[in-house]
């Protein structure tokens, strides 16, 4: 994840963008990922702009709540 005043909050996995959107109230972002052994991943961020909170989680599992 990164968060920056001019791109927005971007998802990126091995280094390759997968999804971007400009920071606004609420942003979302979801990006399925599918490992070579066909084990996939739900990717899923939600930031708050007015509060600042971040949460993402991977397959409905919180990995990130702040």
């Amino acid at each position: 994840m990164r968060l920056d005043a001019e791109t927005g909050l971007s998802l990126w996995v091995d280094g390759c963008l997968r999804k971007q959107r400009p920071v606004g109230e609420r942003v979302y972002l979801w990006t399925n990922i599918e490992l070579e052994w066909e084990e996939h991943h739900y990717v899923q961020v939600y930031f708050h702009g007015d509060t600042g909170k971040l949460k993402i989680t991977a397959n409905g599992k919180i990995l990130h709540n702040t």
